[in-house]
């Protein structure tokens, strides 16, 4: 699916008991969260996360563009973002690394909650799936509308890394973000990569 099509399929984002053939729905087990965060907070973890796998995979450094229908993207070269990604888990990989910001799962997760919460649109294509998110009841919990990933077969199998587009967020927001990324990066006593360091600088 385009990421037009993603966007404009989140529409409304109301809750909903029906899903197109193809798609699945991964709980995300999030109701209302997060009141503080702002949408700069989100963003930072967005690309906290790209920054994380470029250093695990050695892989081109991340980028951060705004297209031509004004959607942000924060896109990367990696392995690709999986639905099981989502989950809360301690992540082995990046706690053996010393360059690496997030351990937990929970940025991404956060991000997407925030995003829901502030009505930021979120598509994100990688080779192993299209993925955007939608409100829905828990299984067999009809009563408990919970935020959910929906999973579609990728519309781009072929492609290299993760692409997360973000509909509804200001230049500035971005702005900030990278400002907060800079910031966690020098507390960490961590230079980040070239390119990175470039547009971290550019604010």
């Amino acid at each position: 699916m385009a990421v037009s099509g993603m966007l404009a399929a989140m529409a409304g984002n109301r809750p909903s008991l029906f899903l197109s053939p193809g798609v699945q729905a991964f709980d995300l087990n999030i109701e209302k969260v997060l009141e503080h965060w702002t949408i700069p907070f989100a963003i930072r973890e967005v690309i906290a996360n790209a920054l994380d796998e470029q250093a695990l995979t050695g892989t081109a450094e991340p980028a951060i563009f705004k297209d031509g229908n004004g959607r942000w993207h924060v896109s990367d070269s990696g392995r690709g973002l999986r639905y099981e990604h989502l989950t809360q888990n301690e992540d082995a990989e990046k706690r053996r690394h010393p360059e690496v910001i997030g351990q937990f799962g929970m940025g991404l997760k956060d991000a997407l909650a925030v995003f829901d919460r502030r009505g930021v649109a979120v598509a994100i294509r990688s080779p192993h799936a299209d993925i955007t998110t939608g409100r829905r009841a828990k299984e067999a919990f009809p009563d408990v509308v919970t935020l959910h990933a929906l999973v579609y077969p990728p519309s781009q199998p072929g492609r290299t890394g993760t692409d997360i587009a973000l509909a509804g967020v200001k230049d500035e927001d971005v702005d900030a973000a990278k400002r907060f990324s800079s910031a966690t990066a020098a507390s960490m006593c961590w230079s980040p990569p070239t390119t990175a360091a470039s547009w971290l600088a550019a604010t």
